[in-house]
Protein backbone atom coordinates (compact mmCIF):
# COMPACT_ATOMS: atom_id res chain seq x y z
CA UNK A 1 0.00 0.00 0.00
CA UNK A 2 2.82 2.38 0.85
CA UNK A 3 4.43 1.57 -2.51
CA UNK A 4 1.38 2.65 -4.53
CA UNK A 5 0.85 5.73 -2.36
CA UNK A 6 4.49 6.73 -2.93
CA UNK A 7 4.20 6.35 -6.70
CA UNK A 8 0.95 8.35 -6.76
CA UNK A 9 2.45 11.11 -4.62
CA UNK A 10 5.54 11.33 -6.83
CA UNK A 11 3.38 11.48 -9.96
CA UNK A 12 1.22 14.23 -8.43
CA UNK A 13 4.14 16.36 -7.23
CA UNK A 14 6.06 16.11 -10.49
CA UNK A 15 2.98 16.84 -12.60
CA UNK A 16 2.32 20.06 -10.67
CA UNK A 17 5.47 21.52 -12.22
CA UNK A 18 4.96 19.88 -15.63
CA UNK A 19 7.48 17.08 -15.36
CA UNK A 20 6.83 13.38 -15.88
CA UNK A 21 8.79 12.13 -12.84
CA UNK A 22 10.91 9.24 -14.09
CA UNK A 23 13.66 9.86 -11.55
CA UNK A 24 11.11 9.75 -8.74
CA UNK A 25 9.59 6.51 -10.02
CA UNK A 26 13.02 4.92 -10.32
CA UNK A 27 14.00 6.04 -6.81
CA UNK A 28 10.78 4.65 -5.35
CA UNK A 29 11.19 1.31 -7.09
CA UNK A 30 14.81 1.05 -5.93
CA UNK A 31 13.77 1.78 -2.33
CA UNK A 32 11.20 -1.03 -2.51
CA UNK A 33 13.79 -3.45 -4.01
CA UNK A 34 12.22 -4.00 -7.42
CA UNK A 35 14.46 -5.84 -9.92
CA UNK A 36 16.26 -3.71 -12.49
CA UNK A 37 14.63 -5.65 -15.31
CA UNK A 38 11.27 -4.36 -14.03
CA UNK A 39 12.35 -0.81 -13.17
CA UNK A 40 13.44 0.25 -16.66
CA UNK A 41 10.28 -0.55 -18.66
CA UNK A 42 7.94 0.42 -15.82
CA UNK A 43 9.57 3.83 -15.36
CA UNK A 44 9.46 4.39 -19.12
CA UNK A 45 5.78 3.53 -19.38
CA UNK A 46 4.82 5.68 -16.39
CA UNK A 47 6.95 8.55 -17.71
CA UNK A 48 5.29 8.35 -21.14
CA UNK A 49 1.82 8.25 -19.57
CA UNK A 50 2.49 11.24 -17.32
CA UNK A 51 4.07 13.35 -20.05
CA UNK A 52 1.26 12.53 -22.49
CA UNK A 53 -1.40 13.53 -19.97
CA UNK A 54 0.49 16.74 -19.12
CA UNK A 55 0.81 17.59 -22.83
CA UNK A 56 -2.90 17.02 -23.41
CA UNK A 57 -3.72 19.22 -20.45
CA UNK A 58 -1.31 21.94 -21.64
CA UNK A 59 -2.89 21.99 -25.12
CA UNK A 60 -6.39 21.74 -23.69
CA UNK A 61 -5.81 24.80 -21.54
CA UNK A 62 -5.13 26.80 -24.72
CA UNK A 63 -1.45 27.50 -24.19
CA UNK A 64 -0.45 26.17 -27.60
CA UNK A 65 -3.15 27.69 -29.79
CA UNK A 66 -1.57 31.14 -29.96
CA UNK A 67 1.60 29.67 -31.53
CA UNK A 68 -0.13 27.64 -34.24
CA UNK A 69 -1.48 29.73 -37.09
Amino acid sequence: MLYFFSIALIAFLYSIVGHAGASGYIACMVIFNEPVSLIKPTALIMNLAASTLNSIRFCGDGHLKKYIS
